[in-house]
Protein backbone atom coordinates (compact mmCIF):
# COMPACT_ATOMS: atom_id res chain seq x y z
CA UNK A 1 0.00 0.00 0.00
CA UNK A 2 1.11 3.46 -1.26
CA UNK A 3 1.70 5.95 1.54
CA UNK A 4 -0.79 8.63 1.52
CA UNK A 5 0.15 12.34 0.20
CA UNK A 6 -0.12 15.15 2.18
CA UNK A 7 -2.26 17.77 -0.28
CA UNK A 8 -1.44 21.37 1.05
CA UNK A 9 -3.37 23.87 -1.35
CA UNK A 10 -4.08 26.77 0.66
CA UNK A 11 -3.79 29.71 -1.62
CA UNK A 12 -5.48 27.75 -4.44
CA UNK A 13 -8.20 27.48 -2.23
CA UNK A 14 -8.25 30.77 -0.85
CA UNK A 15 -7.92 31.68 -4.50
CA UNK A 16 -10.90 29.71 -5.74
CA UNK A 17 -13.16 31.16 -2.59
CA UNK A 18 -12.55 34.63 -3.79
CA UNK A 19 -13.09 33.65 -7.99
CA UNK A 20 -16.27 32.41 -7.06
CA UNK A 21 -17.39 35.48 -4.39
CA UNK A 22 -17.88 33.98 -2.00
CA UNK A 23 -16.45 34.06 2.33
CA UNK A 24 -15.10 31.46 4.37
CA UNK A 25 -18.50 31.23 6.54
CA UNK A 26 -20.45 30.15 3.03
CA UNK A 27 -17.58 27.96 1.73
CA UNK A 28 -17.93 26.31 4.85
CA UNK A 29 -21.88 26.06 4.66
CA UNK A 30 -21.53 24.34 1.31
CA UNK A 31 -18.96 22.18 2.43
CA UNK A 32 -20.48 21.52 5.63
CA UNK A 33 -17.34 22.18 7.43
CA UNK A 34 -16.64 24.64 10.09
CA UNK A 35 -15.53 28.52 8.70
CA UNK A 36 -12.35 27.77 11.43
CA UNK A 37 -11.35 24.42 9.12
CA UNK A 38 -11.52 26.24 6.13
CA UNK A 39 -9.08 29.03 7.05
CA UNK A 40 -7.10 26.50 8.60
CA UNK A 41 -6.87 24.89 4.74
CA UNK A 42 -6.23 28.29 3.55
CA UNK A 43 -3.51 28.97 5.86
CA UNK A 44 -1.73 25.42 4.71
CA UNK A 45 -2.25 24.19 9.00
CA UNK A 46 -4.09 21.39 7.64
CA UNK A 47 -3.94 19.03 4.76
CA UNK A 48 -6.87 19.06 2.42
CA UNK A 49 -8.29 15.39 3.05
CA UNK A 50 -9.49 13.38 -0.30
CA UNK A 51 -12.89 13.14 1.02
CA UNK A 52 -12.57 17.05 1.08
CA UNK A 53 -10.65 17.27 -2.63
CA UNK A 54 -14.06 15.28 -3.48
CA UNK A 55 -16.90 17.48 -1.88
CA UNK A 56 -14.67 20.54 -3.24
CA UNK A 57 -14.83 19.05 -7.17
CA UNK A 58 -19.01 17.64 -6.36
CA UNK A 59 -20.07 21.24 -4.88
CA UNK A 60 -18.17 23.61 -7.17
CA UNK A 61 -17.64 21.54 -10.11
CA UNK A 62 -14.30 21.68 -10.30
CA UNK A 63 -11.42 19.29 -11.66
CA UNK A 64 -9.70 17.64 -8.89
CA UNK A 65 -6.25 18.19 -10.76
CA UNK A 66 -6.45 22.01 -10.65
CA UNK A 67 -6.64 22.02 -7.01
CA UNK A 68 -4.07 18.64 -6.85
CA UNK A 69 -1.41 21.19 -7.99
CA UNK A 70 -0.41 18.62 -10.91
CA UNK A 71 -0.49 21.34 -13.59
CA UNK A 72 2.45 22.70 -12.23
CA UNK A 73 5.20 20.88 -13.04
CA UNK A 74 6.22 22.85 -16.19
CA UNK A 75 6.47 26.07 -14.31
CA UNK A 76 8.46 24.20 -11.31
CA UNK A 77 10.88 23.49 -13.82
CA UNK A 78 10.95 26.47 -15.94
CA UNK A 79 11.56 28.72 -12.30
CA UNK A 80 14.47 26.03 -11.27
CA UNK A 81 16.25 26.48 -14.94
CA UNK A 82 16.03 30.24 -14.01
CA UNK A 83 17.29 29.85 -10.77
CA UNK A 84 20.48 28.11 -12.25
CA UNK A 85 21.33 31.63 -13.78
CA UNK A 86 24.77 32.48 -12.01
CA UNK A 87 23.31 35.61 -10.76
CA UNK A 88 21.51 33.46 -8.17
CA UNK A 89 24.71 31.11 -7.71
CA UNK A 90 25.10 32.27 -3.82
CA UNK A 91 21.13 31.71 -3.29
CA UNK A 92 20.57 28.56 -1.65
CA UNK A 93 17.38 27.34 -3.04
CA UNK A 94 16.28 23.80 -2.74
CA UNK A 95 13.94 21.86 -5.20
CA UNK A 96 11.50 21.53 -2.64
CA UNK A 97 10.73 25.38 -2.24
CA UNK A 98 10.54 25.74 -5.68
CA UNK A 99 7.22 23.23 -5.87
CA UNK A 100 5.74 24.97 -3.12
CA UNK A 101 6.45 28.41 -4.69
CA UNK A 102 4.89 27.12 -8.21
CA UNK A 103 2.29 25.41 -6.26
CA UNK A 104 0.99 27.64 -3.57
CA UNK A 105 1.63 30.90 -5.68
CA UNK A 106 1.29 30.72 -9.61
CA UNK A 107 1.01 34.38 -9.88
CA UNK A 108 4.24 35.69 -8.05
CA UNK A 109 5.88 32.21 -10.28
CA UNK A 110 4.71 33.49 -13.46
CA UNK A 111 5.45 37.41 -12.64
CA UNK A 112 8.89 36.00 -11.48
CA UNK A 113 9.60 34.06 -14.86
CA UNK A 114 8.10 37.23 -16.98
CA UNK A 115 10.33 39.53 -15.35
CA UNK A 116 13.84 37.10 -15.54
CA UNK A 117 12.41 36.82 -19.13
CA UNK A 118 12.60 40.47 -20.10
CA UNK A 119 15.70 41.04 -18.02
CA UNK A 120 17.28 38.17 -20.08
CA UNK A 121 16.18 39.47 -23.20
CA UNK A 122 17.60 43.38 -22.27
CA UNK A 123 20.55 41.68 -21.45
CA UNK A 124 21.10 39.77 -24.99
CA UNK A 125 20.06 43.92 -26.85
CA UNK A 126 22.61 45.40 -24.78
CA UNK A 127 25.11 42.89 -25.98
CA UNK A 128 23.99 43.35 -29.48
CA UNK A 129 24.66 47.00 -29.15
CA UNK A 130 27.98 47.18 -27.46
CA UNK A 131 30.79 48.67 -29.95
CA UNK A 132 32.84 46.08 -31.44
CA UNK A 133 36.33 46.15 -31.42
CA UNK A 134 38.16 47.46 -34.18
CA UNK A 135 41.58 46.86 -35.78
CA UNK A 136 43.89 50.73 -35.93
CA UNK A 137 43.59 51.87 -39.67
CA UNK A 138 45.86 50.15 -42.12
CA UNK A 139 46.34 46.86 -39.99
CA UNK A 140 45.62 43.51 -41.46
CA UNK A 141 43.68 40.69 -39.64
CA UNK A 142 45.84 38.73 -37.05
CA UNK A 143 46.40 35.67 -39.78
CA UNK A 144 45.30 32.37 -37.64
CA UNK A 145 48.01 30.03 -36.06
CA UNK A 146 48.05 26.73 -38.79
CA UNK A 147 49.42 24.26 -36.50
CA UNK A 148 49.72 24.15 -32.15
CA UNK A 149 52.76 22.31 -32.08
CA UNK A 150 54.66 24.74 -34.22
CA UNK A 151 53.78 27.75 -32.45
CA UNK A 152 54.95 25.47 -29.13
CA UNK A 153 58.35 25.62 -30.87
CA UNK A 154 58.90 29.23 -31.33
CA UNK A 155 61.05 30.92 -28.35
CA UNK A 156 59.44 34.08 -26.34
CA UNK A 157 59.25 37.30 -27.81
CA UNK A 158 60.06 35.84 -31.56
CA UNK A 159 57.81 37.99 -33.89
CA UNK A 160 57.63 36.80 -37.70
CA UNK A 161 56.16 37.62 -41.13
CA UNK A 162 54.53 33.93 -41.89
CA UNK A 163 52.87 31.99 -39.44
CA UNK A 164 54.90 29.08 -40.74
CA UNK A 165 58.02 30.20 -40.23
CA UNK A 166 59.88 28.51 -37.16
CA UNK A 167 63.15 30.22 -35.63
CA UNK A 168 66.47 28.05 -35.90
CA UNK A 169 66.89 28.47 -32.11
CA UNK A 170 63.16 27.15 -30.92
CA UNK A 171 62.21 26.15 -27.82
CA UNK A 172 59.13 24.32 -26.88
CA UNK A 173 59.26 25.03 -23.21
CA UNK A 174 60.02 28.79 -24.10
CA UNK A 175 56.43 29.59 -25.36
CA UNK A 176 54.45 27.76 -22.90
CA UNK A 177 52.00 30.94 -21.16
CA UNK A 178 52.94 33.80 -24.12
CA UNK A 179 51.18 35.68 -26.31
CA UNK A 180 52.27 36.14 -30.24
CA UNK A 181 52.20 39.15 -31.86
CA UNK A 182 52.45 38.67 -35.78
CA UNK A 183 54.67 41.17 -37.66
CA UNK A 184 52.42 42.59 -40.48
Amino acid sequence: MAAERRLYVGPSLRRLRRDLGLTQADMAGDLEVSASYVALLERNHRPLSAEMLLRLAQTYKLDMSTLAGTSGADETARLQAVLKDPMFADIDLPALETSDLTGNFPGITEALLRLYTTYREEQLALADRAPRPTRPAGRAATPPIRSLSLAASWPRGATVSRPWTTPPSASPRAWRGTTTWWAT
